[in-house]
């Protein structure tokens, strides 16, 4: 049996794995240097030349305006989908309850049909 100190090691080093690429970026997002390749000191230059560019300021305009609106939308039509499948009768509900988790198992299907393809090449 894994000991539990080695599962918390290994989520702590998926965890690890999965996020320093993140943190490596926002740390070099302040290097005063041209290049991110050697770390010349610490500036705040380039998100200043960052919101002085229209075409930036433009761009973040309207990708907050689609991501507010997005978020709305889905909202309500959430709560009026929500609200239908409560009030629905017993075999009904169930179907659409059954076809709405199929976005959800779509990955794992089209992993497992992958990989029984890939075992099935190398019997």
């Amino acid at each position: 049996m894994v000991s539990r100190g080695l599962k918390k090691l290994y989520v702590f080093l998926i965890f690890l794995f999965l996020y320093a690429p993140i943190a490596v970026l926002i740390v070099f997002s302040f290097n005063d240097g041209r290049t991110s390749g050697t770390w010349s000191g610490f500036t705040l230059r380039w998100y200043v030349e960052l919101f002085k560019d229209p075409a930036i300021l433009k761009a973040l305009y309207y990708t907050l305006l689609i991501a507010i609106l997005a978020s709305i939308i889905s909202t309500i039509i959430g709560t009026f989908a929500a609200i239908g499948i409560h009030n629905m009768p017993g075999l009904s509900k169930k179907v659409v309850l059954n076809l709405n988790y199929i976005p959800v198992l779509n990955p794992d299907i089209v992993t497992a049909v992958s990989l029984m393809a890939l075992y099935r090449f190398f019997k």
